[in-house]
């Protein structure tokens, strides 16, 4: 007995190191609903933990990811997306992301990456290292030059997505050891009842036109 309940423990112990091995390094970034105040930036499953740096509607990241081998890694360059308002707040540009992936270091198998998230409230100066919009002033400004990089190929741009107030993916490396970024905005989504209130009117408006018709 004794045997077989030691047998089932080593198991066990063999199916979470397994899984503490293959868990995907990833950050992710939640807006207050204050815009005052900086967001919250988790990092998780990291070998060494990251740099983080945050100001109001602003999170930068800087870190290492690792298994990084010779036939696996995350192709160098910088990836961006933007995130849109949803169209009850108009539809326009909220926040955009980029992400520049170092060059693969061949004796340590790994590769850098710096992360920058920043919303539509920002007002400050960006550090002048952070590449592509460092040095600029305002959220404008930012959103100009990321786009000006987009249209240069200087930065892989993923489709837009409309932000819900929920835990969205920005960014899923999977070469290596993997690179997850969600990011959460601070949009507030219309309550269930009030899409359902909408739909409803759309339903009435049909039926009292036929009426005046009659």
């Amino acid at each position: 007995m004794i045997k077989k309940v030691l047998a089932l423990l080593a198991v066990g112990m063999l199916v979470l190191s397994v899984s503490a091995a293959w868990a995907i390094p990833t950050i992710n970034i939640i807006e207050p609903l204050d815009e005052t105040l900086p967001p919250t930036v988790d990092t998780l499953d990291f070998a060494s933990s990251p740099i983080v740096g945050v100001l109001p509607e602003f999170a930068n990241v800087t870190g290492v990811i690792g298994g990084a081998t010779s036939s696996n890694f995350i192709a160098a360059g910088a990836y961006g997306i933007q995130m849109l308002e949803p169209a009850f707040e108009g539809g326009g540009v909220s926040d955009f992301a980029v992400i520049v992936i170092s060059p693969r270091v061949p004796i340590a198998n790994s590769q850098g990456f710096n992360l920058t998230f920043l919303s539509d409230g920002f007002a400050g100066t960006i550090p002048s290292l952070i590449p592509i919009i460092g040095g600029l002033s305002t959220f404008d400004a930012a959103l100009l030059a990321f786009n000006a990089a987009v249209s240069a190929g200087l930065i892989l741009e993923s489709p837009a997505i409309v932000e819900d107030g929920t835990l969205q993916n920005l960014f899923t490396f999977t070469n290596a050891s993997g690179l997850i970024v969600n990011a959460q905005s601070d949009v507030i989504p219309l309550p269930a009842s009030l899409l359902l209130f909408g739909t409803g009117l759309l339903g009435i408006i049909p039926a009292w036109r036929l009426r005046r018709k009659a």
